[in-house]
Formats: C-alpha cells, sequence, structure tokens
C-alpha cells in the first residue's frame, strides 16, 4: 500500500488483577527503543523495552526460510506391542477361563468354550480393532503476528500383527515411511516451534518416529540446518533426540495405554524446546493509577486474565501510564513474551485487535486504508485528543521507519502537553527575573 513502511500488531482487552479491571495492552516491546517519542523524564523506552522483552522466544525453535513455500517431513515410523502390555495381554488372556466359570458357573462343554473364545477375542479386538492410526502435527509461530499456525498431515497407520499359540501373545511389528507434504504461504511462517503426536489413547504399542529431514520446496533441510535441537517431550518415557549431521529428529518409545473399556480418542505427545522447571511470569507495566489501585509495586507477583487465559507475571516497572493505552488502569506486557508464555498450553492470542503501521504519509495511507471493506476505524496520531498530562505518557507516540503510525496512538498535542507540565518550573524563575505574567503566559504555547 502506497507509503506504508511497516506494522506491528497490536492486541487490547479488558483484563483483572484481582477484583480491579484495568485495559491491557500486548504490543511488540522490542520496538519501543527505536520507536517511541516521549518527554523527557517521563519514560525511558528503551529500558522499558529491556524490562519487558526478555528476549527471543524463538531462539530453540527451528528457523524457516522466508520463499519457503512447502514442507516435506521423510518420516519413518514403527509400531510394536509393548513388553510390558504384552505380558498383561498374556495374563489376562490366562485368567478368562476361571472368570467365565465365576460368572457362568453352569456353562459346560463347548459353550463354555465358545464364551471362552468371545472373551478372549475382546480382549484382542482392543489391539487390532480399534483407531490404530498416529498424526503428526507441527506448530510453527507466523512471522509477521507471531501467532501459533497449526500444520497437520495424513494419518499412518500403525497396526503391528497380533498371535497368540498355546497361550503366549507375538507380535509382528509394524513399518511404515512416507513422505508427508505440507503447503505453507511463502513467507507466513517464521519457525517450528513444536512436533506433536497425535496417538491412540489405548492399543498398546509402543511406537518409534525418526524424522529423517523436514525440507523445502528448494531442498533445505531444516534439521541439517538447525543448530543442536534441546527438545523434550512433555511427558516421561519418550526419548528426543536431534543429529544435525544426519538431519534426523528421533522421537524413541511413545507407548499408549492397554485397552480399557471406554478408552477412546487420542493422547498427545509434545516435542518441543526444553523448559527448565517452572515458566517465568511475563513482565507487566503498571500504570500508576494501577499500581496504586491495587498496592502493587515492583517485584510484586500479579495474575493476568488474558483473553481466557490465567497468565503469571511479576511487575517490572510503574510509570505514569502504559504506552497505547488511554486509559489511567491500564497495563502493558510485551508481544512475544506473553505469547511464549501461552505457546506450551496450546493457547494463542486471537487476532490482533489492531495494527500500528507506519507511514511516509499518513493521510494518504489513512485514505487508502479507509477504503478497505471491514477494516474498522483507521486514526492518524493527530486525530486522537489528550486532555490532561498523565494522558501523553500513557498514549506515547508510535514511530516505525521514519514514518507516523496509523493507529492507536497519540501525537504531537500529547507531548505538548507533557511539556507544558515539565516547564511549570520556569514560570516561577521568569516571574523573578522580572516578566510580566502575559509575556509568561505567551512563552509556553510557543516552547
Amino acid at each position: 500500500m502506497e507509503g506504508v513502511t511497516g506494522a506491528e500488531p497490536v492486541w487490547r482487552t479488558t483484563s483483572r488483577i484481582g477484583s480491579t479491571e484495568l485495559e491491557l495492552v500486548a504490543a511488540p516491546a522490542d520496538e519501543l527503543g527505536s520507536g517511541v517519542r516521549v518527554p523527557d523524564g517521563l519514560l525511558d523506552p528503551r529500558h522499558t523495552a529491556e524490562l519487558l522483552h526478555t528476549g527471543d522466544p524463538t531462539v530453540a525453535d527451528i528457523p524457516v526460510p522466508a520463499a519457503a513455500d512447502t514442507l516435506v517431513l521423510d518420516v519413518e515410523l514403527t509400531a510394536d506391542l509393548a513388553p510390558e502390555h504384552r505380558q498383561r495381554l498374556e495374563r489376562d488372556l490366562d485368567a478368562v477361563p476361571g472368570q467365565v466359570a465365576e460368572a457362568a458357573p453352569d456353562l459346560a462343554g463347548q459353550d463354555l468354550a465358545d464364551e471362552v473364545a468371545a472373551r478372549r477375542q475382546g480382549l484382542l479386538a482392543g489391539f487390532t480393532e480399534t483407531d490404530q492410526t498416529v498424526v503428526l502435527e507441527l506448530y510453527a509461530v507466523e512471522r509477521d503476528s507471531g501467532r501459533l499456525a497449526h500444520l497437520a498431515t495424513e494419518p499412518l497407520s500403525v497396526l503391528p500383527g497380533i498371535s497368540v499359540t498355546d497361550g503366549a501373545v507375538s507380535s509382528t511389528p509394524s513399518h511404515v515411511t512416507e513422505e508427508l507434504r505440507i503447503e505453507i504461504p511463502p513467507g507466513d511462517l517464521a519457525t517450528i516451534s513444536s512436533l506433536h503426536l497425535l496417538a491412540p489413547r489405548g492399543g498398546g504399542y509402543r511406537a518409534d518416529l525418526v524424522l529423517h529431514g523436514v525440507t523445502t520446496g528448494d531442498g533445505t533441510d531444516l534439521l541439517q540446518t538447525a543448530e543442536k535441537l534441546t527438545w523434550e517431550a512433555n511427558e516421561s518415557g519418550p526419548l528426543v533426540v536431534h543429529d544435525p549431521v544426519a538431519g534426523e529428529l528421533r522421537v524413541l518409545g511413545v507407548t499408549g495405554q492397554y485397552p480399557e473399556p471406554g478408552a477412546t480418542g487420542r493422547r498427545e505427545v509434545q516435542i518441543g524446546p526444553t523448559r527448565s522447571g517452572q515458566e517465568p511470569p511475563v513482565p507487566v507495566l503498571l500504570s500508576r493509577e494501577l499500581a496504586r489501585t491495587t498496592s502493587l509495586d515492583v517485584g510484586s507477583q500479579v495474575t493476568l486474565s488474558a483473553w481466557g487465559n490465567a497468565v503469571d507475571g511479576e511487575v517490572v516497572l510503574v510509570a505514569d501510564g502504559a504506552p497505547g493505552s488511554l486509559q489511567p488502569v491500564a497495563a502493558l506486557v510485551d508481544r512475544g513474551t506473553l505469547q511464549a508464555a501461552l505457546h506450551p498450553r496450546h493457547r494463542e492470542l486471537p487476532a490482533p485487535t489492531e495494527y500500528w503501521i507506519g507511514s511516509d504519509d499518513p493521510v494518504i495511507s489513512a485514505g487508502a486504508l479507509r477504503q478497505v471493506p471491514d477494516l474498522g476505524p483507521v486514526s492518524v496520531r493527530s486525530d486522537v485528543a489528550v486532555t490532561d498530562a498523565a494522558a501523553a505518557a500513557r498514549g506515547m507516540m508510535w514511530m516505525a521507519a521514519g514514518g507516523a503510525l496509523l493507529l492507536a496512538f497519540t501525537g504531537t498535542a500529547a507531548v505538548a502537553v507533557a511539556l507544558v507540565r515539565l516547564r511549570r518550573s520556569d514560570v516561577m524563575v521568569f516571574r523573578a527575573l522580572g516578566m510580566a505574567p502575559a509575556a509568561v503566559a505567551r512563552s509556553r504555547p510557543s516552547r
């Protein structure tokens, strides 16, 4: 679009800390240091960015080239009856005659044999007649919004052969090799953040998965180009090994439950970056009014309700206002840090509520944006009215790529109000030097 030099998605919602309602803004804090103009002394943008932005949450992910339009997963999947389930199945089969005799003591001869055979067949059916497929899913981080994209493959069948001879159970492993293709919009994905195996809840199989490569359309193997991955499963048991030389990711020992009545559906095993203990809290900036209302200060632990999720946070800064909000009771968090806290729970932010857009010519860009159907209101920075000095701090003016931002920020009026407040001490000096009150009044707006 003509004049537009950049865009940043921003989320705004009503949240709560305890019983106090507030406006919560999730914005890219790493842009604060270079993108915000504020009156001297009100807030240090770079320091604020350092406090809120705790680093790149995708540093342990698998990078995806911007030009990639296809991902090909070279999959090898081997499944066999888990040894512990084989032993239990043998015991259960052996116990059937006694159970039938106790439940139906009048049965004898062929009737007894038929009932025993039927019950044994029912035990085997739990291993052979339920849905025994595995689905692989990738969760990837979108390049522009930072949201999670969900990419699923076609299901793979895992059905080992099972036979019973003289009470002994034996099995023949199932072995599948497949190339699974996933089409993606070019430039849409930044990183692959986790791999998920959706396996049968029952079935009793032990599955070993080997990804021999995750290749883009031009032949780049992402498992070879990625640095050594320190990934692990979200449950005990499976072993995760990344071999960057061979370009392989091995997930060994994913074991299903022993088939029980009602054990339907799928269980999800998540393979992703290793996380050390409890997740760190999300850094939060509070407006001074919010801090006063809730009796919170720097270092206080808080729980924010954010888009249907309870998020643990820590107050790292109290300021006159929260950048991006014109409300006196407001808080600011870094978009990426908040998303990183939600991703392990398979949660994500909804669609952005607004975009902060940089432009070489805000008037022309705003006019073009207003022609887009169903876009919603478009505001240029000079459209936003500010009536008090604290609002100037809250509604800081965002700048990007040398141009003014179009959505949800204040402009020169906000800065002027704050500067006037900062120059109040000058009045006493000018009056002491003999300047007339009218001259002082004229000098303040001009300054």
